[in-house]
């Protein structure tokens, strides 16, 4: 039922039932894969509107395959792994975002106050909610889990209507493979924002727990999925992937470092994995960094310049013309994200179905 609430929410009514009816009846692996892929492809044109303004790039995870948890296995200065952006910053850059025509009244844009760094641990991150529950916006979250805010009775939750958890497995080995954290802790905490959030606060939205697919934790998808039921929340078990794409294009390339690429065919379902270029990348969406600067996408950091120099046109006419997205889909790098890959998505059906 709960899959069907968040399918309400974000699908036409008619087309989620025929798909879930599909995935739930069918017997025939194909057409299951067929469905899924419907699902997503939906799911993608509801972000199309989706903007992500990272609030903050500083992290507390040491996720092997980001490059921020990599800075912070690697100890990094505080200066070297990122910084927040305070809350002046913030009303500025949203005030040109409004002005220029980036942000608009339609029912379904939403911001992802997210990217490279963990929102919660933004020392502003109250007075940012309730700035954009002032404004009447949807905004969409994702966390790890290892750190439990203490939100203010006063605080209005309202206007976020998505929470995400990620988890990197569900044992304190998997834990210690990618996050390096504390397994029960991030489990505890997962369950007290939930529980604190629907209690108070004013919290309509909805929760998910992604659960990151690696070679070494396909067992514990169960228990996962029987945690997040639990809690009343979604369940998405969703491939591991590189998500730091200068790495990943230095895979394609043959340029990583032996003990890093070892890792990566260790941990990772890349084995299967087809090569090759794609015409198209689900992941180009205007990101801002807490420096103001924008991103083609977020999976890449390097800065394609200023939101203040840029309107909603001349952001669409540079993207068009902007040389690293031409490399990175001529090199093939969506691919690595398991997007148009049939067989590759069939393995995975054993464990998603």
């Amino acid at each position: 039922m709960n899959k069907l609430f968040r399918l309400r929410r974000h699908l036409k009514l008619y087309q989620a039932l025929e798909i879930l009816k599909t995935i739930s009846t069918s017997k025939f692996v194909p057409n299951k894969l067929k469905a899924i892929k419907q699902l997503v492809c939906y799911r993608h044109e509801m972000d199309v509107d989706n903007i992500f303004l990272d609030i903050g790039d500083v992290c507390n995870s040491k996720c092997l395959f980001c490059s921020t948890g990599i800075k912070n296995r690697n100890g990094c200065s505080s200066e070297e792994r990122g910084s927040f952006m305070n809350f002046e910053f913030f009303k500025q850059v949203w005030t040109h975002l409004k002005e220029v025509g980036f942000i608009h009244t339609p029912k379904d844009q939403r911001i992802s106050l997210y990217n490279w760094g963990e929102p919660l641990l933004h020392p502003e991150f109250e007075r940012i909610i309730d700035y954009l529950t002032q404004e009447k916006r949807k905004i969409v979250l994702s966390t790890n889990g290892i750190y439990l805010p203490k939100f203010s009775a006063n605080v209005n939750a309202s206007s976020i209507r998505f929470i995400r958890f990620t988890m990197c497995g569900f044992s304190q080995a998997s834990y210690d493979k990618i996050f390096m954290a504390d397994f029960e802790q991030c489990k505890r905490n997962i369950a007290t924002l939930v529980k604190n959030l629907r209690a108070h606060h004013g919290y309509i939205g909805g929760f998910g727990l992604i659960f990151c697919v690696y070679q070494f934790n396909t067992h514990e998808i169960q228990a996962a999925a029987e945690f997040a039921r639990s809690l009343h929340i979604d369940f998405w078990p969703v491939w591991a992937y590189q998500v730091d794409g200068k790495r990943g294009m230095q895979f394609l390339k043959g340029e990583l470092p032996t003990e890093y690429l070892s890792k990566m065919f260790q941990y990772l379902f890349y084995g299967g994995h087809k090569r090759g270029p794609v015409n198209t990348c689900h992941f180009a969406q205007l990101c801002i960094n807490p420096r103001g600067g924008v991103h083609r996408c977020c999976m890449f950091r390097e800065s394609m310049g200023s939101i203040f120099d840029m309107t909603p046109d001349s952001w669409k006419a540079l993207c068009d013309s902007y040389p690293f997205c031409t490399e990175c889909k001529a090199a093939g790098f969506p691919r690595l994200l398991c997007e148009d890959d049939d067989e590759f998505d069939l393995r995975a059906l054993k464990y998603y179905l």
